[in-house]
């Protein structure tokens, strides 16, 4: 008679294997979609306060462009958007662009009051960063402008 060898124990050990490779592949995968998902949602949120600080300023310059004689107000900025990035503001003939850095989001807004040919204002090339905390939008004459605020 021959005996018939029992692999109860063997058979054990390899499901508790394949049952902890399982646990650890589930934790890796809700790993990465939890920090994509992250990724995506804070994106999401930087284009909008981006946007929302680009309407803000915007319709801060057109309504200075309004205004009759020579005039400048200032705003506060935020320093970051996110708590993250610092962002620069270019005013220029085609409008104006928030940028942020390093990272490169980037949102636009033309200028359509003070854009049109014969509205007699004449923008000034600029470019600052959110560093300053504060903003100031000028008109003197017909010339428009942004500076910067040292504080």
């Amino acid at each position: 008679m021959m005996k018939r060898r029992s692999m109860k124990g063997q058979t054990a050990v390899f499901e508790e294997v394949m049952l902890f490779g399982i646990g650890v592949a589930i934790f890796i995968s809700a790993f990465f979609v939890f920090n994509y998902y992250q990724t995506t949602s804070l994106d999401i949120t930087s284009r909008d306060h981006m946007t929302e600080t680009l309407h803000y300023i915007s319709s801060t310059i057109l309504d200075v462009s309004k205004i009759d004689g020579n005039v400048s107000v200032n705003i506060n900025i935020p320093e970051k958007i996110n708590e993250k990035y610092y962002y620069t503001i270019t005013l220029d003939d085609s409008g104006i662009v928030l940028e942020t850095i390093p990272e490169g989001i980037r949102v636009f807004s033309g200028l359509y009051g003070i854009q049109r040919g014969d509205s007699g204002i004449i923008i000034r090339r600029n470019s600052i960063t959110s560093v300053s905390r504060k903003l100031m939008i000028y008109k003197r004459g017909n010339e428009i402008g942004i500076n910067t605020i040292n504080i």
